[in-house]
């Protein structure tokens, strides 16, 4: 996946490996841009969205009190689990991961907004809580299958793009393949040792992206619920709502 000022030197124009290579070159690095642009986009929104459901759940209990709060959580669990075995791998087929991925943080941020309306409305909490727990378990059974399915789309289509882009260099220094007498070229020796060097170089790259987009949008709202509390009067109206519009 390197390599990319070797390149671009290559085929800077006046060398001998300017014309179609150069622009097969180009338009390879563009989209491959383009693939870890939109996948960074995808984390953001996506763990910003997570976050705010998984502190809002751990505050479940010191919201709304203990028996509304473990049975919300039974509740969410109870369809996270049902959703996830029976009917996440048929929704991300019918829509597509990245119209599910949207189907699911809308239902997250359902549940995030139950927190809300049941701490500002009292007397129809139960009713805001357990509707909103349900949606949000459904949400979460098909959020991590289309997921899944976007990372991998991704990461098969960055790594496909990069061995095209091998391929445009190799063609400007003529190492690609074999040659006229059948010997294998440079590229294709590396490619006959490690036929999938580039798949396994694209799932590392996108997986630390996601992770660490991930995990700091997770310490950052844990600590959101920390410190509004300790200096806003509203105290968990405010996180509350601070988390439902984050999520939305």
């Amino acid at each position: 996946l390197g390599g990319m000022t070797d390149g671009a030197a290559r085929f800077a124009p006046g060398s001998p490996f300017d014309g179609e290579a150069r622009v097969a070159w180009s338009s390879t690095l563009l989209l491959r841009r383009g693939l870890r642009r939109n996948f960074i986009r995808m984390s953001l929104w996506f763990s910003l969205n997570h976050a705010c459901v998984t502190a809002a759940l751990a505050l479940s209990t010191a919201n709304l009190g203990p028996t509304l709060g473990n049975t919300s959580n039974a509740v969410l669990y109870v369809f996270y689990t049902g959703t996830a075995l029976l009917y996440a791998g048929p929704h991300v087929r019918w829509r597509g991961s990245k119209a599910a991925l949207v189907d699911s943080t809308f239902g997250f941020c359902v549940y995030v907004g139950s927190f809300y309306v049941a701490e500002v409305w009292t007397t129809a909490a139960w009713g805001a809580a357990i509707l909103g727990a349900a949606v949000g378990g459904v949400a979460a059974g098909i959020l991590f299958t289309a997921q899944g399915v976007y990372f991998t789309f991704t990461a098969r289509a960055y790594a496909q793009l990069s061995r095209s882009e091998s391929d445009s260099v190799a063609q400007g220094s003529g190492s690609c393949g074999t040659g006229e007498d059948g010997s294998v070229g440079d590229l294709g020796r590396r490619r006959l040792g490690r036929p999938d060097r580039a798949m396994e170089e694209a799932t590392a790259l996108f997986a630390s992206l996601f992770a660490t987009i991930y995990l700091l949008c997770e310490i950052t709202f844990k600590l959101v619920a920390w410190i509004l509390p300790m200096y806003w009067p509203a105290g968990w109206a405010v996180v509350s709502l601070t988390y439902f519009a984050t999520a939305v």
